[in-house]
């Protein structure tokens, strides 16, 4: 997580913006939706045991309201 916080600041410090979109998938949508709704579920899995407790607290100068931009 922390990288991805850096990477993040990094990125508003430099005016980068990042955008999604969806591509075209193929004719075989339910098979696909089955095999990714198994494997989703396999990650929650393992996410529950292996996943901290108490989450990872943001430091103060990351925060939206302490940004100077």
């Amino acid at each position: 997580m922390s990288f991805v916080r850096t990477i993040v600041l990094v990125c508003l410090q430099n005016n980068i913006l990042f955008k999604a979109k969806q591509v075209a998938g193929n004719r075989k949508s339910l098979p696909i939706a089955y095999l990714n709704f198994r494997f989703s579920h396999q990650i929650l899995q393992l996410a529950r045991l292996h996943m901290y407790r108490f989450p990872t607290s943001i430091p103060s100068h990351l925060l939206p309201e302490n940004w100077q931009l």
